[in-house]
Protein backbone atom coordinates (compact mmCIF):
# COMPACT_ATOMS: atom_id res chain seq x y z
CA UNK A 1 0.00 0.00 0.00
CA UNK A 2 2.84 2.36 0.81
CA UNK A 3 4.37 1.79 -2.63
CA UNK A 4 1.04 2.73 -4.21
CA UNK A 5 1.03 5.96 -2.21
CA UNK A 6 4.57 6.77 -3.36
CA UNK A 7 3.63 6.07 -6.98
CA UNK A 8 0.53 8.25 -6.74
CA UNK A 9 2.61 11.06 -5.23
CA UNK A 10 5.07 10.71 -8.12
CA UNK A 11 2.22 10.84 -10.64
CA UNK A 12 1.05 14.05 -8.96
CA UNK A 13 4.58 15.47 -9.29
CA UNK A 14 4.45 14.75 -13.03
CA UNK A 15 1.19 16.71 -13.24
CA UNK A 16 2.86 19.51 -11.27
CA UNK A 17 5.75 19.54 -13.76
CA UNK A 18 3.16 19.82 -16.53
CA UNK A 19 1.56 22.69 -14.57
CA UNK A 20 -1.71 20.76 -14.24
CA UNK A 21 -2.11 21.57 -10.56
CA UNK A 22 -5.80 20.64 -10.41
CA UNK A 23 -5.03 17.04 -11.36
CA UNK A 24 -2.13 17.01 -8.90
CA UNK A 25 -4.45 18.21 -6.13
CA UNK A 26 -7.05 15.60 -7.08
CA UNK A 27 -4.40 12.92 -6.42
CA UNK A 28 -2.68 14.52 -3.43
CA UNK A 29 -5.71 15.53 -1.36
CA UNK A 30 -6.92 11.93 -0.81
CA UNK A 31 -3.31 10.91 -0.08
CA UNK A 32 -3.08 13.56 2.65
CA UNK A 33 -5.92 11.74 4.46
CA UNK A 34 -4.73 8.19 3.69
CA UNK A 35 -4.15 6.01 6.78
CA UNK A 36 -0.97 4.66 5.19
CA UNK A 37 0.51 8.13 4.75
CA UNK A 38 -0.10 9.68 8.17
CA UNK A 39 2.26 7.42 10.20
CA UNK A 40 5.04 7.68 7.59
CA UNK A 41 6.57 11.10 8.26
CA UNK A 42 8.70 11.24 5.10
CA UNK A 43 5.85 10.49 2.71
CA UNK A 44 3.43 12.59 4.74
CA UNK A 45 5.73 15.59 4.43
CA UNK A 46 6.24 15.05 0.69
CA UNK A 47 2.51 14.80 0.05
CA UNK A 48 1.82 17.92 2.14
CA UNK A 49 4.63 19.88 0.48
CA UNK A 50 3.42 18.97 -3.00
CA UNK A 51 -0.19 19.68 -2.06
CA UNK A 52 0.79 23.04 -0.56
CA UNK A 53 2.80 23.99 -3.63
CA UNK A 54 -0.05 22.97 -5.95
CA UNK A 55 -2.51 25.01 -3.88
CA UNK A 56 -0.11 27.96 -4.08
CA UNK A 57 0.07 27.69 -7.86
CA UNK A 58 -3.73 27.92 -8.18
CA UNK A 59 -3.99 30.72 -5.60
CA UNK A 60 -5.66 28.71 -2.85
CA UNK A 61 -5.07 30.22 0.63
CA UNK A 62 -4.61 26.72 2.15
CA UNK A 63 -1.17 26.59 0.54
CA UNK A 64 0.84 28.16 3.36
CA UNK A 65 -0.57 25.84 6.03
CA UNK A 66 0.38 22.76 4.02
CA UNK A 67 3.84 24.11 3.16
CA UNK A 68 4.58 25.01 6.79
CA UNK A 69 3.30 21.67 8.09
CA UNK A 70 5.52 19.81 5.59
CA UNK A 71 8.56 21.84 6.63
CA UNK A 72 7.83 21.26 10.30
CA UNK A 73 7.70 17.48 9.80
CA UNK A 74 10.86 17.49 7.68
CA UNK A 75 12.75 19.46 10.33
CA UNK A 76 11.52 17.12 13.07
CA UNK A 77 12.60 14.07 11.04
CA UNK A 78 15.90 15.63 9.91
CA UNK A 79 14.96 15.14 6.25
CA UNK A 80 17.51 17.42 4.57
CA UNK A 81 16.33 16.76 1.01
CA UNK A 82 12.76 17.49 2.02
CA UNK A 83 13.79 20.66 3.85
CA UNK A 84 15.62 21.95 0.77
CA UNK A 85 12.52 21.37 -1.39
CA UNK A 86 10.24 22.99 1.21
CA UNK A 87 12.49 26.04 1.49
CA UNK A 88 12.38 26.46 -2.28
CA UNK A 89 8.58 26.16 -2.34
CA UNK A 90 8.22 28.64 0.52
CA UNK A 91 10.59 31.04 -1.21
CA UNK A 92 8.45 30.86 -4.34
CA UNK A 93 5.29 31.26 -2.24
CA UNK A 94 6.57 34.56 -0.81
CA UNK A 95 8.15 35.76 -4.06
CA UNK A 96 5.52 38.41 -4.85
CA UNK A 97 4.42 38.94 -1.26
CA UNK A 98 7.48 39.43 0.94
CA UNK A 99 10.95 39.85 -0.58
CA UNK A 100 12.72 39.40 2.76
CA UNK A 101 11.07 36.02 3.37
CA UNK A 102 11.69 35.01 -0.25
CA UNK A 103 15.40 35.70 0.15
CA UNK A 104 15.57 34.11 3.61
CA UNK A 105 13.97 30.87 2.41
CA UNK A 106 16.08 30.85 -0.75
CA UNK A 107 19.24 31.22 1.35
CA UNK A 108 18.11 28.39 3.62
CA UNK A 109 17.44 26.27 0.52
CA UNK A 110 20.86 27.11 -0.87
CA UNK A 111 22.63 26.20 2.38
CA UNK A 112 20.69 22.98 2.83
CA UNK A 113 21.13 21.90 -0.80
CA UNK A 114 24.86 22.68 -0.56
CA UNK A 115 25.09 20.51 2.58
CA UNK A 116 23.51 17.56 0.83
CA UNK A 117 25.13 18.32 -2.54
CA UNK A 118 21.84 18.60 -4.41
CA UNK A 119 22.88 20.49 -7.53
CA UNK A 120 19.37 20.99 -8.94
CA UNK A 121 18.04 22.43 -5.68
CA UNK A 122 21.12 24.62 -5.39
CA UNK A 123 20.54 26.05 -8.85
CA UNK A 124 16.84 26.63 -8.07
CA UNK A 125 17.75 28.44 -4.86
CA UNK A 126 20.33 30.55 -6.66
CA UNK A 127 17.80 31.47 -9.36
CA UNK A 128 15.45 32.71 -6.64
CA UNK A 129 18.26 34.66 -4.98
CA UNK A 130 19.25 36.25 -8.29
CA UNK A 131 15.65 37.24 -9.09
CA UNK A 132 14.99 38.75 -5.68
CA UNK A 133 18.31 40.32 -4.72
CA UNK A 134 19.62 43.68 -5.83
CA UNK A 135 23.00 45.17 -6.65
CA UNK A 136 26.12 43.35 -5.53
CA UNK A 137 24.12 40.54 -3.92
CA UNK A 138 22.47 39.68 -7.21
CA UNK A 139 25.83 39.85 -8.98
CA UNK A 140 27.41 37.56 -6.36
CA UNK A 141 24.66 34.96 -6.76
CA UNK A 142 24.84 35.23 -10.56
CA UNK A 143 28.56 34.46 -10.50
CA UNK A 144 28.00 31.44 -8.26
CA UNK A 145 25.20 30.28 -10.56
CA UNK A 146 27.45 30.61 -13.62
CA UNK A 147 30.26 28.71 -11.91
CA UNK A 148 27.98 25.83 -10.91
CA UNK A 149 26.31 25.72 -14.33
CA UNK A 150 29.70 25.60 -16.07
CA UNK A 151 30.84 22.81 -13.76
CA UNK A 152 27.68 20.82 -14.46
CA UNK A 153 28.11 21.26 -18.21
CA UNK A 154 31.70 20.01 -18.00
CA UNK A 155 30.75 16.97 -15.94
CA UNK A 156 27.85 16.10 -18.25
CA UNK A 157 30.02 16.51 -21.34
CA UNK A 158 32.69 14.29 -19.80
CA UNK A 159 30.04 11.66 -19.04
CA UNK A 160 28.77 11.85 -22.63
CA UNK A 161 32.31 11.46 -23.95
CA UNK A 162 32.95 8.47 -21.68
CA UNK A 163 29.70 6.85 -22.79
CA UNK A 164 30.57 7.41 -26.45
CA UNK A 165 34.00 5.85 -25.90
CA UNK A 166 32.50 2.83 -24.13
CA UNK A 167 29.96 2.42 -26.92
CA UNK A 168 32.68 2.69 -29.60
CA UNK A 169 35.00 0.27 -27.78
CA UNK A 170 32.12 -2.19 -27.37
CA UNK A 171 31.32 -1.99 -31.08
CA UNK A 172 34.96 -2.61 -32.01
CA UNK A 173 35.15 -5.54 -29.59
CA UNK A 174 31.98 -7.09 -31.06
CA UNK A 175 33.37 -6.71 -34.57
CA UNK A 176 36.66 -8.32 -33.53
CA UNK A 177 34.81 -11.20 -31.83
CA UNK A 178 32.67 -11.71 -34.92
CA UNK A 179 35.80 -11.71 -37.12
CA UNK A 180 37.47 -14.27 -34.82
CA UNK A 181 34.41 -16.53 -34.92
CA UNK A 182 34.25 -16.22 -38.68
CA UNK A 183 37.95 -17.05 -38.92
CA UNK A 184 37.52 -20.12 -36.66
CA UNK A 185 34.63 -21.38 -38.80
CA UNK A 186 36.65 -20.86 -41.98
CA UNK A 187 39.65 -22.64 -40.42
CA UNK A 188 37.43 -25.53 -39.31
CA UNK A 189 35.91 -25.85 -42.81
CA UNK A 190 39.39 -26.05 -44.40
CA UNK A 191 40.37 -29.04 -42.28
Amino acid sequence: ELQKVILKNNIAVVYMDKEDYQKAIAILLPLSLDKNVIPNADIYARVFDNLGYSYFKIGNPKALDYLNKALSVQKKEGNNFGMAASYIHLSKYYQNKNTTKTIDYAQLAYRKSSEINSIDDRISALALLIQNSVGNESKKFSLIHLHISDSIKKVRQKAKNNFAKIKYDSKIEKEENLNLKTQKIEDALQL
